[in-house]
């Protein structure tokens, strides 16, 4: 309730407004407290969405975590859920608030850096074949190279290099990890040509997010304790080159 004082100034609330005084001067402004600022259905809509594309970005991320690790740039975590709701946005035969990432432009997280510290182009040249099989199967491919073009080494302490390759499927509608494959390719500092590969997953499950991420891992060789990695938030080429929604 609000009361004129001495100076026949209000003070106090009216409705959904406040009237204070400050530095001498009458003032009013929204009453502080949940629920007093009505907010349009566009806005609503748009803050729900934005909020499913943050948790779905949240629920891809952890999926992936086997080859992005804690080895990401500390941006990695905003630009990714922006990546996601721009993906979500693309949709414009849905309604706001009720689109998806399933309904997107899935090709707007394809090239997406995991760590822009080292992006993947700077330390490879490597591209691979990804084809769609009838049987519902994934093809990926590499035509062999000359090392030294397909990967660079900026490492000191760095023996070899190590390609890895994850297939990673979600669901669509809750976001959560269904199950992954993972290949990889091994090439010593001393190694010309980096062979050719083919890689086939398993049948992917129809109606499914499917994520293609590549990482460079670089070791060192020890007779004792194996290869010793040597990635860091610093270095750590990671890259999304597919990601698509498999047939019904």
């Amino acid at each position: 309730m609000a009361r004129i004082n001495a100076k026949g100034h209000l003070s106090g609330a009216v409705g959904p407004v406040y009237f204070r005084i400050l530095n001498g001067k009458p003032i009013v402004q929204s009453k502080p407290g949940k629920g007093n600022v009505k907010q349009a259905a566009a806005t609503k809509a748009g803050a729900s969405e934005f909020g499913a594309a943050s948790k779905t970005a949240k629920c891809i991320r952890a999926a992936l975590f086997p080859i992005l690790q804690d080895l990401a740039d500390v941006t990695m975590f905003q630009r990714f859920t922006a990546a996601v709701y721009a993906a979500v946005r693309a949709n414009t035969t849905v309604t706001k608030g009720n689109r998806r990432l399933a309904d997107g432009d899935l090709s707007l997280l394809e090239g997406f850096e995991f760590n822009h510290n080292s992006p993947f182009a700077k330390y490879s040249s490597l591209s691979p074949q990804i084809t769609c099989l009838p049987d519902g199967k994934l093809a990926i491919s590499l035509a062999d190279t000359a090392s030294a073009e397909a990967f660079k080494i900026p490492h000191p302490k760095a023996s070899g290099t190590e390609l890895r390759v994850m297939v990673t499927v979600v669901d669509p509608h809750s976001g959560m990890f269904v199950n992954d494959e993972r290949f990889s390719v091994s090439i010593s500092g001393s190694s010309t040509v980096v062979p050719a590969q083919a890689w086939t997953t398993a049948i992917l499950p129809a109606g499914h997010l499917v994520f293609v991420t590549m990482a460079l891992r670089y070791y060192r060789e020890d007779r004792s304790a194996g290869n010793i990695p040597l990635n860091s938030r610093e270095l750590h080429p990671c890259r999304m080159v597919r990601a698509f929604l498999t047939g019904e």
